[in-house]
């Protein structure tokens, strides 16, 4: 429903010292409006125009209204549009903090689509122009979420640690706090830098009881991955059985369909093929089935299935799975193209095609390099050196 927009006519209406009663007349009831604010209903496109013009007769009050009344019904590539002609008409008038509002919204919008690289670059472009953005935790998280679905990890890290900072001030609630460790600890966690990602998840954690319950669900699952990873099954599945209790698909089907697929990433990446993992793919394909989704999140929906079904030794469907997403491995970002290189190498290994080996494992060594998992580069040159001395001691026999 209609909460962000229903956020903003509300703050409007109190700017403005306006009652209920008095913004509704020849609108719409007051309980109509009533149910607006408290986004329990969605607003006609007339209705927004009438009530922008009673609220204010700036001009960028109607697109960010429009913007946000699109976002609440997940139509991103309008709210895109809306946010950028709001943030345009807000930076003429000088009203830089709604500037900064439209120009985040219209980057959150343009990630949902999966235009990392294009939500990316508005945010960098704000923070040329002003200072605002530096100090903004929203914008530091979007830029460590922009770069980590890119691929691009030491990047991430650095703007979830600047996240990290500004959120930790005397006037900051947990929830911003919670929102920049989390994203630091999955960078951390996809970089290989497990300890760090430890470390923090320590303070993430202890954040948890003062959260709402989506900001609580999303910290149970970076909580979850990172200790998966680390060894700690018992208390990764405790973690993400948290996550599932609080993150509902009901309240928010394409989060439930993000939360399995990354879930399900991590465990596969610790080698658990258990029931909850398989239920947590299952999960994900019905999800992006019926809500849709990224190419990315498409992709990442292949390569754990491969995965599955290498683990569970059905390593024939799993190549040809993996043969089959190739083309569009790109769509995954550095650092999971990675992992998809290095899981067809290992399969091609296995299925005594040493040449298609070598190759898979210099992509994955280079995928891995660029994306600053260096763990991970590290095991895929030692896989490259063990199938080259493999091949000279072959030649050498056959002379």
């Amino acid at each position: 429903m209609g909460i962000r927009f229903g956020q903003r006519l509300s703050a409007e209406r109190r700017r403005l010292a306006l009652s209920v009663d008095q913004l509704s007349r020849g609108l719409c009831t007051p309980k109509q409006l009533s149910l607006l604010e408290a986004g329990q209903q969605e607003p006609t496109d007339r209705l927004v125009q009438g009530l922008a013009g009673a609220l204010a007769p700036v001009q960028q009050l109607l697109p960010s209204l429009l913007a946000e009344a699109a976002w609440d019904v997940r139509d991103y590539a309008d709210c895109a549009l809306y946010a950028q002609s709001a943030a345009r008409l807000a930076l003429d008038s000088g009203d830089q903090r709604l500037w900064l509002e439209m120009t985040v919204l219209q980057s959150e919008s343009l990630a949902a689509e999966g235009r990392f690289s294009e939500a990316r670059d508005v945010l960098q472009l704000l923070l040329m122009d002003s200072d605002t953005g530096r100090e903004s935790a929203a914008v530091q998280i979007l830029l460590a979420q922009a770069f980590r679905a890119l691929g691009e990890l030491t990047t991430a890290i650095e703007h979830a640690s600047e996240a990290v900072a500004v959120a930790s001030n005397a006037s900051a609630d947990a929830a911003d706090r919670a929102k920049a460790l989390r994203e630091l600890v999955a960078a951390l966690t996809e970089a290989g830098r497990l300890d760090e990602a430890r470390e923090r998840c320590a303070e993430l954690e202890s954040l948890i009881t003062e959260l709402p319950p989506q900001t609580a669900g999303e910290a149970h699952w970076s909580i979850g991955n990172t200790a998966f990873l680390t060894g700690d099954n018992r208390h990764g599945r405790d973690q993400h059985r948290h996550a599932s209790e609080l993150l509902l698909p009901l309240e928010d089907m394409r989060l439930w369909a993000q939360f399995n697929l990354d879930a399900a990433s991590a465990r596969l990446s610790a080698g658990v093929a258990d029931a909850d993992t398989q239920a947590m793919i299952e999960h994900a394909e019905i999800a992006l089935a019926i809500a849709g989704g990224t190419d990315r999140d498409r992709a990442l929906a292949d390569l754990n299935r491969a995965h599955w079904l290498y683990l569970e030794g059905k390593i024939y469907d799993a190549a040809l799975r993996l043969d089959h997403g190739r083309r569009r491995r790109a769509d995954l970002g550095l650092r999971a193209a990675g992992d998809a290189s290095m899981l067809h190498a290992t399969i091609a290994q296995r299925l005594d095609s040493p040449g298609e080996a070598l190759e898979l494992f210099h992509e994955a060594h280079t995928r891995f390099a660029d994306a600053g998992a260096c763990a991970k580069a590290r095991d895929a040159l030692a896989a490259i050196v063990q199938l080259e001395s493999l091949a000279e001691v072959a030649e050498g026999a056959g002379r």
